[in-house]
């Protein structure tokens, strides 16, 4: 049994510290009711990280396996090794270890008869945190013994907290990162899209640059049909200043006589075995919309590839 003879020095009950969220819990699992009565005794003024302690009694090992569910957050249980079995208390850490998983509770196991197998290997296949006798334990041991069970179920429990930190951390980190890459794909769509938009508005500056070019000099060549030179002179000169601003392989201009057109004047026909038929070919409007349109909105329409603009037609 515990010797209450010897002289052990702790703070008296008036230091204590009271309410629900100022203790540790503390459960004794014993069939001898005496032992609940000298563990409390001995601990019951005891103070840790300004918490007191909390008595969690249970008389048989079905009792500490229902409060140990009841109580997850138990720090320590003083866990007797013989009650209904010669093993029970062995059993019971194994519940606790492998079956609830609790691998933060301090569990020791404590004895009033001789054991006969290893304790080393004990406490390592159970996962236990120490071995007491009974019969030799001092008020002072017990006191000691359950001062560093508190301590290290604080570490680990600070331990504990740091690592949820850790993991919501983490999964806050991976939110944040998904949430950057989508930012970051949508940005790269935007500017992508701008980058088109910027190609096709100096596209369309180009063309209308072309077109402003041709505007021009076709004007130029308007008013020179007043001048001294003669009709074919000045289609010729239309046609050189064309191919000054647009080079082209073949060129030829056409008069608008009522609803048909007239080749007046070519360029780059040579060698093809009916250039003498060429001022003969009259195109009907209906024939050539591309030229209708020109027509009509008095302005050049510049078509840069002929053979893949549909607005080409071939006559």
């Amino acid at each position: 049994m515990i010797n209450l003879a010897e002289n052990t020095q702790v703070l008296s009950p008036t230091d204590t510290v009271t309410g629900e969220a100022h203790y540790w819990k503390i459960m004794i699992v014993d069939d001898h009711p005496m032992t609940h009565q000298l563990a409390k005794y001995t601990l019951q003024s005891l103070i840790f990280k300004d918490k007191s302690l909390k008595f969690i009694s249970a008389y048989s090992s079905d009792e500490a396996r229902r409060l140990i569910e009841a109580h997850p957050d138990t720090a320590l249980i003083l866990l007797d090794m013989v009650m209904e079995e010669d093993d029970s208390g062995l059993r019971i850490a194994d519940y606790i270890r492998n079956t609830l998983e609790n691998k933060l509770v301090r569990l020791i196991l404590w004895t009033g008869t001789t054991e006969k197998r290893a304790i080393e290997k004990i406490i390592i296949e159970y996962d236990l945190n120490d071995y007491k006798n009974k019969v030799d334990l001092s008020l002072h041991e017990m006191v000691v013994t359950v001062l560093v069970s508190l301590k290290s179920y604080y570490d680990l429990m600070a331990l504990e907290t740091n690592r949820r930190k850790l993991v919501e951390l983490s999964v806050n980190l991976a939110a944040q990162t998904a949430e950057l890459q989508s930012l970051n794909e949508q940005l790269e769509g935007e500017v992508t899209e701008r980058k088109q938009i910027i190609v096709q508005r100096e596209e369309l500056l180009e063309a209308e640059h072309e077109q402003r070019l041709l505007a021009e000099t076709l004007s130029e060549a308007t008013l020179t049909l007043t001048s001294q030179l003669s009709q074919a002179a000045v289609l010729e000169e239309i046609l050189g200043q064309m191919q000054r601003l647009v080079p082209y392989g073949n060129a030829h201009l056409m008069f608008l006589e009522g609803q048909q057109l007239r080749i007046a004047a070519w360029r780059g026909y040579e060698g093809v075995g009916s250039e003498g038929l060429i001022p003969y070919l009259v195109q009907s409007l209906a024939d050539v919309p591309t030229d209708a349109e020109a027509i009509r909105l008095r302005r050049p329409i510049v078509i840069k590839n002929t053979h893949e603009d549909p607005r080409w037609v071939v006559i």
